[in-house]
């Protein structure tokens, strides 16, 4: 299993999420959660059915 560290790493090298528990690529995404400055994203493994989240959150922004 990779550790939230790692799934973090991994996921922003190659761009593509993954399961932390077996590394499959066949995610579904379930609820979705967004506020102000963040997003809540669950999934689920159809490989594993493992279900993990990730929280993402906005760095910066701009006006035009």
């Amino acid at each position: 299993m990779l550790d939230p560290d790692e799934w973090k790493a991994r996921v922003i090298a190659e761009g593509v999420t993954c399961c932390p528990a077996c590394e499959s690529t066949e995610i579904t995404l379930g609820a979705t959660a967004i506020g102000v400055m963040t997003i809540h994203q669950e999934y689920i493994c159809e490989h594993c059915q493992h279900t993990f989240s990730g929280l993402f959150a906005l760095v910066t922004w701009y006006t035009t």
